[in-house]
C-alpha cells in the first residue's frame, strides 16, 4: 500500500473525527481520546505544511499542548495553544476543531469565539465569521481588536453590510465601550473618508488629536478639510 494512500486514509479518518466531535455532545474525556488517537500526525502535517519556516517549532508546541490536555482535559489554554499553532501552520480544520473544544470548556470566554471568526475568514465563510465576531463582542465588549477586524471584514468582504452603514454602527458601539480609543477612532475616520463625509472626518480627527496631538499628518488633513480643498 502506497504512503500517499495511507496518508489519504488518515486524513479521511481525521475529517470524520472532526465532524463527529463538532456535531455530537461528547464529554471532554471522550473528545481527548478521539483527538489524541492520531498516528503519524507529524508525517501528515509534514506532507501538507512542511515548507512552513517554523514547522518543527509549531508541531513541537502542538505536541506539548496535547500532552497538557492529556493531563488536564479542561485546560482551555492548552486547546487554544494547539489551535493557534494549527492556525499558524495553515491547518484550519484542526485549528477550528481545537477552538471549538476551547469554547466548549469556557463558553463565556471571547477568545475562542474570536478565533473561530478568524478561521472562518481563512476558509471564505465571511457571513459565518461575522456571526462569531458579533458573539465575541457580546462576550467581551472591551476587546478592541474584534471591532477593528469586523470593520475590516465589512469593508473588504461584506459589501451589503458595508453599504448599509454597518461599519459606522459597529465602531460607534466600540467607542461606547471603549471611549477615546485611538485605534477605533482611526478606523472610524477611514470609514468617513470612504463615505466622503467631511464634517464627520473633521469631528473624528479632532477627537484623535485630543488623544495624540503630535500627529502631523492628521493636523495637515484637518487643515485641508477645514479649508474646503
Amino acid at each position: 500500500m502506497s504512503r500517499k494512500f495511507i496518508i489519504f486514509g488518515l486524513i479521511v479518518v481525521l475529517a470524520g473525527i472532526v465532524g463527529f466531535v463538532y456535531y455530537k455532545n461528547l464529554t471532554i474525556p471522550d473528545i481527548v481520546r478521539l483527538i489524541n488517537n492520531t498516528n503519524n500526525e507529524y508525517d501528515i502535517l509534514k506532507a501538507k505544511y512542511g515548507t512552513h519556516e517554523n514547522f518543527d517549532q509549531l508541531v513541537a508546541e502542538i505536541k506539548t499542548a496535547k500532552e497538557r490536555i492529556a493531563k488536564n482535559p479542561n485546560d482551555e489554554d492548552a486547546y487554544i495553544t494547539a489551535a493557534n499553532r494549527y492556525y499558524n501552520l495553515g491547518d484550519y480544520d484542526d485549528a477550528w476543531n481545537y477552538f471549538v473544544l476551547a469554547n466548549k470548556i469556557a463558553p463565556s470566554d471571547y477568545v475562542p469565539v474570536y478565533w473561530l471568526a478568524r478561521v472562518k475568514i481563512q476558509t471564505g465563510s465571511y457571513k459565518e465569521a461575522e456571526g462569531f465576531y458579533l458573539k465575541a463582542i457580546d462576550a467581551n465588549p472591551k476587546a478592541q481588536l474584534t471591532y477593528i477586524d469586523l470593520a475590516r471584514l465589512y469593508t473588504f468582504r461584506l459589501k451589503e453590510e458595508r453599504d448599509s452603514g454597518a461599519i459606522e454602527k459597529l465602531l460607534l458601539r466600540g467607542l461606547d465601550n471603549l471611549p477615546d480609543n485611538e485605534d477605533i477612532l482611526r478606523s472610524l475616520l477611514s470609514e468617513y473618508g470612504r463615505l466622503n463625509d467631511k464634517e464627520k472626518q473633521i469631528e473624528t480627527i479632532k477627537k484623535i488629536l485630543a488623544i495624540n496631538p503630535s500627529d502631523p499628518q492628521l493636523k495637515s488633513a484637518l487643515t485641508e478639510l477645514q479649508s474646503g480643498k
